[in-house]
């Protein structure tokens, strides 16, 4: 769809990472009309009781893994049933996912191009720091939930119950919704910060949601079908959709990664606005009222997913990995993560030509 999304009079307003992960060689294969980001969940309620606050005594989330760490410790009561953080470690695939964060945090990658060849280097020392970590939040620490091998669905229940401290969950209505609607946590106690930075720094995974051509069809078509496209990121549907949500009782108001920059962004901000049933998300330090998502673009560093067999990566690496070293206390994260790379390697990236 290049020649059609090039000459579309907001394509220079688009985020040019909300691009990325379908552009090739200057061609554009996917239309976006939404993105997220991973954010960390926290129950401001818990914070306050532990302590855990700013000079306003406001809830304070953790900047640094080191911060993460006591944090966590703080908000652990095992008396009480609560954890100070839940991992996901139930379902393969979302597990791997997640640690995307925790492995670019560490100083790491996953799968880089060198020499004009995919490589998987995700058994590099950044990668296995993180690896680490995870296990010293189960086994040297002890400020994970009882089952480790929870799914995200136990976790937000357990979370709306106030028995857990924090969680990673994108940052997005879905999330928001699900609290509220099934479990019937109060938005006013929950928070939602960027994830803390590691010793590479700190990045977050994003996507988004794209539409795309099916093959084949005329020119004629591709022309009807990307002014569909138009429409849905429209000002006129993102009005009709925001009241749609409010006169039916559902939050609006959600953080949500900017899909666009400038004066096109500005418009849908103000058109949200109108139509806000939950309070904004306090910026990351609690200093100035800020929409953590927007947050996350200003200072964390995005990052899309591997461009190759990212879905096999997560389910028959990264989740699995993640899996032993909560479960197997003598779990060595280098001895797993350079067998799987070399197997990963010989059976999805060699086939990259």
């Amino acid at each position: 769809m290049t020649p059609l999304l090039t000459a579309w009079q907001d394509f220079n307003d688009l985020r040019p990472i909300i691009l990325k992960p379908f552009e090739r060689d200057g061609h554009y294969y996917a239309f976006p009309i939404s993105a997220y980001s991973m954010g960390l969940y926290y129950n401001k309620s818990l914070f306050r009781k532990a302590g855990i606050t700013d000079v306003r005594g406001e809830a304070k989330p953790p900047g640094t893994w080191e911060e993460f760490l006591a944090t966590a410790k703080r908000l652990t009561d095992r008396k009480s049933g609560v954890c100070g953080f839940a991992i996901l470690g139930g379902d393969h695939s979302r597990a791997g996912w997640h640690f995307l964060n925790w492995g670019w945090q560490g100083g790491g990658e996953f799968i880089v191009k060198e020499g004009g060849r995919w490589r998987a280097v995700f058994n590099g020392p950044g990668v296995v720091r993180a690896l680490q970590f995870v296990k010293d939040l189960r086994w040297k620490y002890g400020v994970l939930q009882e089952n480790v091998l929870d799914d995200q669905l136990d976790i937000m229940q357990a979370f709306a119950a106030s028995r857990v401290g924090m969680f990673i969950e994108p940052a997005n209505e879905g999330g928001v919704v699900n609290l509220r609607e099934k479990y019937g946590f109060n938005l006013s106690d929950l928070g939602i910060a960027p994830l803390p930075a590691g010793p590479g720094g700190r990045f977050v995974q994003m996507g988004a949601d794209y539409l795309v051509f099916r093959p084949g069809i005329s020119d004629e078509m591709k022309k009807v079908a990307f002014r569909w496209c138009e429409f849905l990121v429209s000002n006129e549907w993102k009005e009709a959709e925001w009241q749609l949500r409010k006169r039916q009782g559902l939050p609006v108001g959600a953080p949500y990664i900017p899909i666009f920059r400038g004066e096109r962004q500005r418009q849908w901000d103000a058109i949200l606005e109108k139509y806000r049933t939950i309070p904004r998300f306090a910026e990351y330090g609690g200093v100035v009222d800020y929409s953590p998502a927007k947050e996350l673009v200003r200072r964390a560093g995005l990052k899309t997913e591997p461009p190759y067999y990212c879905q096999q990566l997560y389910k028959e690496v990264l989740g699995p990995a993640v899996q032993e070293v909560l479960t197997n206390e003598k779990a060595d994260p280098a001895a797993i993560l350079g067998k799987s790379a070399e197997i990963f390697q010989k059976r999805y990236l060699d086939r990259i030509k």
